[in-house]
């Protein structure tokens, strides 16, 4: 260990707060980046060995890195899930697979109970529901990015729209999806 966690964490802590203000955005909060982030420095600290010549710096930046980035993966594989559901029918979550598992056993991950699964369920009908409730060109620009994977250009060219116009749409989408599921709904954060 290279030092007490304590001087690692207020020696870096800027550094963990820049990195996941960097990568956050989209449908992926910053906080919780900068949670993932901390715990990755947490478990460098512990298996970080100076007598190797390599600085702690050096030694973190990928890990910490490579943590933040596998939640964004996990987050955003979360939303084009409950965004297709949303874009065919609630029922197709259930129905939908995630890395060849079914998507409501992947949201539980393992980890969580069966109160956690029930919530993360109704999270994701909630999501759906307000998904619905959108316009329709907004529900289709978000069906075309999160469901089937096109770019905003892309996108830009089959609805006939700048791209920049679909990147406001998606943005206005979250920002009022954010509000309607509450602020503290880390889904849509």
């Amino acid at each position: 260990m290279v030092e007490p966690f304590g001087q690692v964490a207020t020696a870096n802590e800027p550094w963990v707060r820049a990195l996941a203000r960097e990568q956050a955005g989209g449908m992926v909060a910053e906080d919780l980046l900068y949670a993932v982030g901390m715990e990755a420095l947490w478990r460098c600290a512990q298996r970080f060995d100076a007598q190797r010549g390599v600085q702690f710096r050096t030694f973190a930046q990928w890990r910490v890195r490579g943590a933040m980035q596998d939640v964004r993966e996990r987050e955003m594989r979360f939303w084009r899930t409950s965004a297709g559901a949303a874009y065919g029918s609630v029922d197709a979550l259930d129905a939908a697979e995630v890395d060849g598992a079914p998507a409501l056993e992947w949201l539980a991950d393992g980890a969580e109970g069966p109160a956690e699964i029930a919530e993360r369920a109704l999270t994701s009908q909630r999501l759906a529901a307000e998904i619905g409730r959108l316009p329709e060109r907004w529900q289709q620009i978000l069906g075309l990015y999160y469901c089937e994977g096109l770019s905003q250009s892309e996108i830009g060219r089959v609805v006939d729209v700048s791209q920049e116009r679909v990147g406001q749409i998606l943005r206005r989408a979250a920002a009022l999806l954010r509000v309607r599921l509450g602020a503290d709904n880390a889904v849509v954060s």
